[in-house]
Order: structure tokens, then C-alpha cells, then sequence
């Protein structure tokens, strides 16, 4: 996955990388429910700013954009349903 992601050559939309990272934040928030903790919570005992938070997730839902992408172009390649 790696060598795939690293090879890839594309203008992605900036509003993908944000829509994963919302969805990365949520799945975040929900992990944290499950353990008795929110996210407001989590963010004042870690001594973060809203943004900091946010921002340590990009290169996760940036990874995993590209990951994506680059899985359902060699499906289609391939002819992968």
C-alpha cells in the first residue's frame, strides 16, 4: 500500500481530505464515548486547541483518501467489481 500510495500521481480535492477528516474526528469522538469520555473532555485534558486536535488526524485521512483512490483505480484497471 505504501509503494502504491507514494507512486500516486493526482490532484485530490482538498474537500476530500476534509470529509475523511470529519469522519476520522467522528469515529475518534465515538472511541471515546465508548470509554466514558468526550471529546471536549479529551481535548482540555490533553491541553489541545480544537484545531490541534483536529489537525493531528489530517496525515490519517489524507493516507487513507489516497489509499482509497488508488484501490479503486486498480480495480478498475483490472476489471474489479
Amino acid at each position: 500500500m505504501d509503494a502504491l500510495v507514494e507512486g500516486m500521481t493526482a490532484d485530490i480535492p482538498d474537500a476530500m481530505f476534509e470529509e475523511q477528516l470529519d469522519r476520522v474526528v467522528e469515529d475518534f469522538g465515538y472511541r471515546l464515548q465508548m470509554q466514558g469520555m468526550n471529546v471536549e473532555a479529551y481535548i482540555q485534558m490533553t491541553g489541545q486547541s480544537p484545531d490541534e486536535f483536529r489537525t493531528q488526524f489530517r496525515p490519517q485521512a489524507e493516507r487513507q483518501v489516497k489509499v482509497r483512490l488508488a484501490l479503486e483505480t486498480v480495480a478498475t484497471k483490472e476489471g474489479i467489481e
